[in-house]
């Protein structure tokens, strides 16, 4: 009979797990078994909840069938995972026989971490870019280690410290967070902690790991994981020592724990930073604001109603999202530099990390500061006061599209100048009018649903399809010899639906996807991918 692979689902409201996995289609009929492993992971949770509390015993977990069968679910849905391996064997190959053999290995200590294969892309002309890929067995155990550790640290981590690879953090959260909490900022820091899945101290690591688990052999296993080496393009032997492959399941959890001190150290700080319960009015409106009858004086004048020089009160808000950080700070710009050269010294003192100097900024808030794509812009509106006579001026914050990032974005991957001029991408000249146009209506859906929350996202749709649509029209006329631009408008309509080729050649099929000028509809699911992964062309 026919082998059959189906993973372990797992109900949460009845605390049971189906068993679906089978060798055979007549297994297919096996009643519901008790999850054990499922409801120790739920103790090992409450535990981690008292801060003092030092687990012992997590290698014992790998004994129980669900937490690897519900791994392997995990990773079967991910279709990345069906590329070719070290070994050129994939997930979608993995059998019953062969899980629980390496469940078998794990628990005998015999388990040796395959070597990992690093591949290397073009990020652009002058940059490159290197994955490295893992064993299918390596990432299954890899994903029950991280299911464990979830659990440990899934309380510890505060909304300071949000990450896309945890479950409901996507970026618009700390985006929203930012709206609330940097209203009145001055100053802010725009800090980027330079290659940070490349400059991992793994003594650093294990020693954090250290102070929630005591379980030598579960520490151990974790380490010779990010240890085993590397096998390059020219099949040459390296062996690691530094960083965290980027192929690994639960390398982004493990850069979250390496980082997380980074931002307890920064609650710290703000404690001892923060001065003073409220800033006080300025000597101008002091002066005015109790004279009712020259409250038509006040709306002329361009009097602030509170005094930005006040020393005796400081303010500090921090957010971060993976290496990305936002520090707003109200206080004298001397007081910043101090700020940033303290932060530049607790990572590379603590972690042996460096700040990217070529990203990291000081910024004044009347000027264009930017965070995860958006830019951030406050502006005065006119409300009412207390005695609902006089109006005064309040400061909020708006997320809007910022510019020159999707300029410099769509620049690298061929679409217009550094100066946002459309020019024609060639990467689209083999491929046919309809899957050209549906790669680019694609693109175009996921930055819409990317800028959801900026104010101006309808004008930077409006000007993002223009780039694009003006793109694939040069290319266009270049392929099928329109000469001109106008000649390809006229032929394929204003959304490019319309083929470009003569009948003849049969180049593409009737039904290309237009392009529309404007609202284009959100796209329903979460954008918790990088805001430019999809720019590759």
């Amino acid at each position: 009979m026919k082998t059959c692979i189906i993973y372990y689902k797992y109900v949460k409201k009845e605390r049971k797990s189906v068993n679906l996995y089978s060798t055979t289609i007549q297994d297919f009929k096996s009643a519901a078994v008790t999850a054990k492993g499922l409801k120790e992971l739920d103790k090992v949770q409450k535990r981690s909840e008292d801060s003092k509390w030092k687990h012992n015993k997590l290698y014992s977990l790998f004994r129980f069938d669900d937490l690897w069968l519900t791994a392997y679910g995990k990773l079967s849905k991910n279709q990345g995972l069906t590329a070719t391996r070290v070994d050129n064997i994939t997930i979608d190959k993995t059998t019953r026989k062969k899980l629980k053999q390496v469940q078998k290995e794990v628990l005998n200590g015999t388990f040796e971490w395959t070597q990992i294969k690093r591949v290397f892309l073009l990020k652009s002309k002058k940059k490159k870019k290197f994955l490295q890929i893992s064993n299918f067995k390596d990432q299954i155990v890899q994903e029950v280690i991280k299911m464990i550790l979830n659990e440990i640290y899934k309380s510890n981590f505060s909304l300071i410290s949000m990450d896309r690879f945890r479950s409901n953090k996507s970026q618009y959260v700390p985006l929203r967070e930012v709206q609330k909490t940097f209203k009145g900022i001055i100053w802010t820091i725009e800090g980027d902690i330079s290659k940070l899945f490349y400059t991992v101290n793994y003594k650093i690591l294990i020693e954090l790991l250290r102070k929630k688990v005591t379980d030598n052999r579960f520490l151990k296993l974790i380490e010779k994981g990010l240890k085993s080496k590397i096998i390059l393009p020219d099949k040459l032997q390296v062996n690691n020592e530094l960083g965290v492959p980027l192929s690994c399941v639960y390398s982004p959890l493990l850069i979250n724990i390496y980082i997380y001190e980074f931002d307890t150290w920064f609650a710290k700080y703000k404690e001892l930073f923060d001065k003073g319960h409220q800033l006080t009015y300025s000597k101008e409106y002091n002066k005015l604001h109790t004279k009712s009858h020259i409250c038509s004086q006040i709306q002329g004048l361009d009097y602030s109603q509170i005094d930005p020089l006040d020393f005796n009160f400081r303010r500090l808000e921090y957010i971060r999202y993976e290496n990305n950080f936002l520090v707003g700070l109200i206080c004298t710009k001397t007081e910043v530099k101090k700020v940033q050269m303290e932060i530049k010294n607790f990572l590379y003192h603590t972690f042996k990390l460096q700040l990217n100097e070529k990203k990291t900024f000081i910024i004044h808030w009347k000027n264009n500061v930017s965070f995860l794509g958006y830019g951030l812009k406050w502006s005065y509106i006119q409300v009412k006061a207390h005695n609902k006579k006089i109006l005064t001026k309040k400061r909020i914050l708006k997320l809007i599209f910022d510019q020159k990032i999707i300029i410099k974005k769509l620049n690298l991957a061929g679409f217009c100048t550094p100066g946002g001029k459309p020019t024609s991408n060639f990467r689209y000249i083999h491929q046919t009018q309809k899957l050209s146009n549906q790669k680019i209506k694609v693109l175009l859906e996921r930055l819409n649903s990317y800028y959801k929350l900026a104010y101006d996202r309808e004008k930077a749709v409006i000007y993002i399809g223009y780039i694009l649509r003006m793109s694939l029209a040069r290319m266009y006329a270049t392929k099928f010899q329109l000469r001109t631009i106008k000649q390809v408008f006229k032929k394929a309509g204003k959304y490019l639906a319309k083929p470009c080729a003569a009948k003849k050649y049969n180049a593409i099929q009737l039904n290309s996807p237009a392009l529309p000028y404007t609202k284009l509809k959100i796209v329903s699911t979460s954008c918790k991918t990088n805001i430019y992964d999809s720019i590759k062309g």
